[in-house]
């Protein structure tokens, strides 16, 4: 199942371009970035807000599994298509 369309793809990687320049230019800052895309599971109360994306398929941004503990991290995009 592919969850992110061509366009969404495109905006989460080139935040992560920009992120990684801004790291390397401030030496530790980084912007704040709003979600690009929500994906959420239909059969539980787990959801994921993503703001970036690398080459590698791993996605950055708010994920809460539904257990009342969000937290800012990544996640595989592999794990949650299949």
């Amino acid at each position: 199942m592919m969850l992110l369309t061509k366009a969404h793809r495109e905006k989460l990687l080139a935040n992560h371009h920009s992120q990684r320049e801004m790291l390397a230019a401030t030496g530790g800052d980084c912007e704040d970035l709003k979600p690009v895309v929500k994906l959420f599971d239909a059969y539980g109360s787990a959801f994921w807000l993503l703001t970036e994306l690398d080459e590698d398929g791993i996605a950055y941004g708010l994920c809460d599994l539904g257990m009342g503990f969000p937290e800012v991290g990544s996640v595989s995009l592999a794990e949650l298509e299949a």
